[in-house]
């Protein structure tokens, strides 16, 4: 079982995450929107379901980690928690991709925009400095949180 704190930061960072991408309804082929040609409320109810399948696709990789890693789910060791949790990445990756493929909403498109943006940046910071996805440490601008405090303003409640 993970410890209380950990199990904290792994919540947080798949919230944060679930922030970075942000699917299009179907099996991710979908094909690019023009810019503006959806409404707030079609693009929040496809983001919804783009992060429903991108969080449900972070946990899977998530559970596979840690058993190959750390079956009991409980190390402080910072090598094993990078592997772990880097691990968690290219679900984030394909999520972008797939809020991408759907456009950006009519009205929305500078924040929407921005919130994609970050998350994409944040993937990469994860992999730079991989600790900021599992001690808490992270500066305040890091992508995801970023990317997380934009998709929360916008009313994307599950990313």
């Amino acid at each position: 079982m993970r410890s209380g704190s950990q199990f904290k930061r792994l919540m947080a960072l798949a919230i944060a995450l679930a922030v970075v991408g942000v699917y299009g309804c179907g099996s991710g082929g979908e094909e690019s929107v023009p810019e503006g040609a959806l409404t707030k409320q079609q693009f929040l109810k496809r983001a919804e379901a783009i992060c429903a399948q991108g969080n449900e696709e972070a946990q899977k990789l998530d559970d596979v980690a840690w058993q190959k890693y750390q079956p009991d789910h409980i190390t402080h060791d910072k090598a094993l928690l990078t592997k772990i949790y880097t691990a968690l990445l290219p679900a984030r990756e394909r999520e972008s991709r797939r809020l991408r493929a759907i456009g950006l909403p009519k009205g929305g498109e500078a924040l929407v925009d921005e919130l994609i943006t970050a998350g994409e940046v944040g993937i990469e910071e994860g992999r730079e400095h991989p600790e900021y996805l599992y001690e808490g440490g992270a500066p305040k601008d890091f992508g995801l949180v970023r990317r997380y405090e934009l998709a929360t303003e916008y009313g994307l409640e599950g990313c």
